[in-house]
């Protein structure tokens, strides 16, 4: 069981550039990624995206992909990658306006962002793209670890609590006869008083009772519910992404104690109904953030 929550980063120097990945995840019903690549790395978005998907298969991801000097290495110089980005975009601005005049060299190197300096600058060549999905690799590798360890301790969580679910259900499969013939013990005892004397008057009464008798066995709701329980059970020691499955189960708990609890008249009954939804209730809370 992987949680949904983590975080992991990773760095490594290549020639004069040092390039830093952090990649952080966070719930989500769906799968959805959010990259920050600097300029010229953003070809490798969809090689980022794979890599990201063959990890995580749930959950809201950012990748943060960042380059730069090592520090005390300043650089000074033509940004010739801006620059030929720039030229492109002006023939295209020129094609679509008709005009005649090429662009001028001297007034686009008069544009700042053409021009690099300092020690944190980005350089012109980006590093190759095995560099760079290695270091997102170790990263993933990271978040992978953090979200398996607290996927463990969901787990633990999960499995305490639906034990405690296990046994009330068993309680209530003890107690579903009993609660039976209780209520039909205080049908006949109120029904004594106008039942009457012929036998042809009586037996629609008595198919009157059967039929009172059925709404009121939950025999078959807690049979349903400690099914519930052993999928759930089975499901959290399946391997990969379970949470949706955890969810389906867990609404498939409550509707059978919520409708446990409305037919039965016993009080015994409805306190462990309540105990088991104060459970789901934590449960639900935990499976939010399951993978």
């Amino acid at each position: 069981m992987n949680s949904m929550t983590g975080f992991g980063s990773a760095s490594k120097v290549h020639k004069s550039t040092t390039i830093t990945c952090e990649i952080r995840s966070v719930n989500h019903r769906y799968f959805s990624l959010r990259q920050s690549l600097p300029e010229g790395l953003t070809a490798l978005e969809p090689a980022i995206e794979q890599l990201v998907r063959k990890a995580i298969r749930r959950g809201t991801v950012s990748v943060a992909v960042n380059i730069h000097s090592p520090a005390g290495a300043a650089t000074n110089g033509l940004n010739l990658a801006r620059v030929k980005a720039l030229y492109r975009e002006l023939q295209k601005v020129k094609r679509d306006l008709g005009l005649k005049e090429p662009p001028q060299l001297e007034a686009m190197l008069a544009a700042p962002p053409l021009w690099q300096s300092g020690p944190s600058a980005h350089h012109a060549d980006p590093p190759p793209a095995a560099v760079v999905e290695s270091v997102v690799r170790a990263a993933l590798g990271k978040v992978s670890v953090a979200r398996r360890r607290e996927g463990a301790a969901v787990r633990r969580e999960l499995t305490g609590l639906i034990d405690g679910i296990g046994a009330e259900s068993e309680l209530l499969l003890k107690a579903a006869p009993q609660v039976r013939e209780a209520y039909r013990r205080k049908i006949e005892e109120r029904l004594q008083q106008i039942v009457p004397e012929k036998a042809s008057e009586r037996e629609p009464i008595y198919k009157e009772i059967a039929s009172m008798l059925d709404k009121c066995d939950i025999s078959e709701e807690v049979q349903r519910l400690a099914h519930h329980v052993q999928e759930f059970r089975r499901a959290l020691s399946v391997p990969g992404a379970i949470g949706r499955r955890l969810d389906f189960l867990s609404q498939e708990l409550l509707r059978e104690a919520n409708t446990t609890a409305a037919k039965a008249g016993d009080t015994g009954v409805i306190d462990a109904t309540i105990r088991v939804k104060a459970a789901l209730e934590r449960i639900r809370e935990q499976i939010e953030n399951v993978e």
